[in-house]
C-alpha cells in the first residue's frame, strides 16, 4: 500500500511517548504535536480510504496491462489497447483525490516529522 502502513493508534502512541519525554524536546515540538494529534484524527480515515482508492486503481492497471503483456487473449490486447488511457487515467485522478481529499502530502508531512522527533528518543 502507498499509504502509511502505521495504525492511527501507533501513530498516536508515538507522539504521546515523545510529548512525555519532555525536557528532549522543546516546548514549541510538544506543541506541535498536540496538534499533529488532533489534525490526524480528523483526517485520518480519508486518507487512508484515498490512499486505498488509488492502491486499487494502480493495481487494475498493473492487472490489464500484465494480460495485455501476456497476449494469452485477444480480448485482453483489445480492451487495453482502446481502453489502456481510461485505466491509466484513473490512476490519475485517484492521486488527485487522495492529494485533494485526502490531505496525502498534509499528512505525510506530519507523520515524517512524528518519525524524526520519534528517533530522538
Amino acid at each position: 500500500m502507498n499509504g502509511h502502513t502505521d495504525s492511527l493508534e501507533t501513530i498516536v502512541r508515538k507522539i504521546d511517548e515523545i510529548i512525555a519525554a519532555g525536557d528532549k524536546f522543546s516546548g514549541a515540538e510538544r506543541e506541535k504535536l498536540k496538534n499533529y494529534k488532533k489534525s490526524l484524527g480528523q483526517v485520518w480515515n480519508q486518507y487512508q480510504d484515498r490512499a486505498k482508492a488509488y492502491d486499487m486503481a494502480v493495481s487494475a492497471y498493473n492487472d490489464k496491462r500484465g494480460r495485455t503483456a501476456s497476449g494469452n487473449s485477444q480480448k485482453d490486447i483489445l480492451d487495453f489497447s482502446l481502453n489502456g488511457p481510461l485505466y491509466r487515467r484513473s490512476i490519475t485522478e485517484a492521486m488527485n483525490a487522495w492529494v485533494l481529499y485526502g490531505s496525502k502530502y498534509e499528512v505525510e508531512s506530519m507523520l515524517a516529522q512524528i518519525d524524526q522527533l520519534f528517533l530522538r528518543l
